[in-house]
């Protein structure tokens, strides 16, 4: 999300999270995302199993059973063919990977860890 073109959430709730003086930088918006996805592993932590996180990376790596994982966490059975079907409906965005062409130096190391903790490559 560092260098994500959509910094709208940034932009509306960034004093909320990130306190005054931000600006609108790689650095900025990948604390935000660290900070807002923290908040968001406590608040369902809390709900306990009333809270399923599914990663989008995984999602596109993996549909068939990120779908079967979404339907079975909201009670819904599909039969074979369904999900089969519901899985090809997803696409992987061309801007997946796009951390690639940039300089990591640019954002902060303890936010960088914490990305690869939560499971993605960097």
């Amino acid at each position: 999300m560092a260098y994500s073109d959509n910094q709208n959430q940034l932009v509306f709730w960034g004093d909320h999270l990130l306190g005054h003086g931000w600006e609108l930088t790689p650095y900025y918006s990948l604390k935000f995302w660290r900070v807002a996805h923290e908040r968001i592993l406590r608040l369902g932590a809390q709900l306990g199993e009333r809270f399923l996180f599914l990663r989008h990376d995984s999602f596109c790596e993996n549909p068939l059973e990120s779908t079967r994982r979404m339907l079975e966490f909201a009670g819904i059975e599909a039969a074979p063919e369904k999900l089969a079907a519901l899985a090809r409906l997803v696409r992987t965005p061309t801007s997946v990977g796009r951390y690639n062409k940039h300089d990591w130096r640019a954002v902060d190391p303890a936010d960088v860890a914490f990305v690869r903790q939560m499971g993605f490559n960097v």
